[in-house]
Formats: structure tokens, C-alpha cells, sequence
């Protein structure tokens, strides 16, 4: 799982394109031996969903065409999210100059392919009824799912039955950590499934509290965006502590806090969550 971020729309699309074949808008795929690189593009000016992304992912490019605001806000993402990840620019010296603190890597772009661990959860991204089928969710999976394999929806603790999976549209028996998916489910209204943000498996702890570091280089904040692991919550800060408004997988160690409404010349990425 790759994200490629950049303030250059075009850039960010050969990128992607070097890595991948596009199969729907934002998401490239490329098969390989034993599984399928995904690699996500979200659209340029779009922080949270960059924010989502790059949470969801084990490796990120960054790619910097002008320092701008934008630029900086990247750059920032990136070293919130803890990631391994690489940064190229055709202005190194500048690159430098003003983002060298962060200690990002820069050099050449290459294929870097992290599996991803057993988090023991999917993250859904949306759900919709297929007519003949039933209930579906789209996602990634970050766990081994099966055909008949019983799991529970956040956050309703409703306990659904996979009835099918699909990966690039071709029915599979089983899916491994990494996958984007397709499950037909059983034991689930269409209704109820649309407010679900994640599947997991039966006996995963749940939190919502984690440490909260801020960058020196952001205002203090009360309330901000949270991301972790794709899932979306927002979060009450207080001093180094952040309360979520829902509950994630204990299995989530990291994630990045955006505030939407930082005060001007300020950055919106506040900085990052840890595991207590």
C-alpha cells in the first residue's frame, strides 16, 4: 500500500502510473507474485483525504514541485505519519532549506513493497445494496479474511457472515492483509452497514484514547481531525491526551491529527497519536 502525495497534480499522476495501472479514480493497482500493490492518489488540495490515505498505507512518495503552503502541509503529513517514505523535487537546496528539519528522505522514487501486519480489522470506505447480493462493503483489509468468516461492524457490534470476496472484481476465497476488497455480507440492513467504518475480528480490543503530540510548529488546539489506520474520528484534546468520538482497534498505534480551523499562517496538520 503506496500513497503519493504532491502539490503537483500532474507529477503525482506519473508517479502513480509508473506503479501502477488506474482502476478507479484516485486507486492504481499492479498484480504481483503472491498479492497486488495498491496505490492511492488523493486529489490535490484534499488534506483529510491525503490524511486518510497516507494512514492507510505502508509507504508514501512526496513528491514537491513549488514550495508553497501546500508543500509544507505535506511535508508535514508525511512526518506525522511515522511511515518509511521517500521525497524528490527538482529544487533540493530548497527542499532543504525549509523542510530539512523534518528529516525526510529524499532521492529517487523507487518500487518499495510493505506488506502490511494482521491488524485484525477491514476499514471500510463504503457500502452500498448490489441487487441478487445484498448487503456490500468496499475497503481495505488489514487481516486474513475468509468465505464464512464471521466478523463484527463498528459501530453498531452487529456480528455479519462474509458471504463472498472480491479483489479487482474477480470472485476469491480469501483475502491477505493489503487487499482491496469487495464482501458480499450477511446478518447486515444496507442501512445499518452505510454508518459502519470498520469490520473487525471477533475478541479486538477497542480504544479512544491515545497520546497526542503536537509539532512545535502548530497552534495549540481543543478539537481536531483524527486518522488512524483510514478510519476518520474527531477528537477532543486535552493537554497530550486525545478523546475519540469513536472507538478504533487497539491494533492502531499511529495516527495524524489535522485541525481544519488552525488560525491563518498556521499549519492545519497538528501533529500525530500515539498508543498510550
Amino acid at each position: 500500500m503506496i500513497t503519493v502525495l504532491s502539490n503537483d497534480e500532474a507529477k503525482a499522476v506519473g508517479i502513480a502510473e509508473r506503479l501502477g495501472k488506474r482502476g478507479e479514480e484516485g486507486v492504481y493497482y499492479r498484480r504481483l507474485e503472491g498479492g497486488v500493490r495498491t496505490v492511492l492518489v488523493p486529489r490535490r488540495g484534499d488534506l483529510l483525504k491525503a490524511a486518510e490515505c497516507l494512514t492507510l498505507s505502508t509507504y508514501y512518495y512526496l513528491y514537491v514541485g513549488e514550495i508553497d503552503a501546500e508543500a509544507a502541509e505535506l511535508a508535514l503529513l508525511a512526518k506525522a505519519s511515522g511511515l518509511g517514505g521517500r521525497a524528490a523535487t527538482d529544487d533540493e537546496a530548497a527542499f532543504r532549506r525549509y523542510f530539512g528539519e523534518l528529516g525526510l528522505e529524499l532521492g529517487e522514487l523507487e518500487d518499495v513493497d510493505r506488506r502490511p501486519d494482521d491488524l485484525r480489522y477491514i476499514y471500510v470506505e463504503r457500502a452500498f445494496n448490489v441487487r441478487g447480493v445484498g448487503p456490500v462493503a468496499i475497503g481495505f483489509a488489514y487481516t486474513d479474511v475468509r468465505i464464512h468468516d464471521k466478523l463484527v461492524a463498528l459501530p453498531s457490534g452487529v456480528e455479519v457472515d462474509v458471504k463472498s470476496i472480491q479483489i479487482l472484481d474477480e470472485d476469491q476465497r480469501e483475502a491477505a492483509p493489503g487487499a482491496r476488497v469487495g464482501l458480499a455480507l450477511r446478518g447486515i440492513e444496507v442501512e445499518e452497514l452505510k454508518e459502519t467504518y470498520a469490520l473487525i475480528k471477533k475478541g479486538t480490543p477497542l480504544v479512544d484514547r491515545f497520546k497526542a503530540v503536537k509539532f512545535k510548529w502548530a497552534a495549540d488546539a481543543d478539537r481536531g481531525h483524527v486518522f488512524l489506520g483510514g478510519i476518520r474520528a474527531m477528537a477532543a484534546i486535552r493537554g497530550q491526551e486525545a478523546v475519540l468520538d469513536r472507538a478504533v482497534p487497539a491494533t492502531l498505534r499511529r495516527g495524524v491529527v489535522v485541525n481544519v480551523n488552525a488560525r491563518p499562517k498556521s499549519p492545519k496538520v497538528y501533529g500525530y497519536l500515539e498508543a498510550p
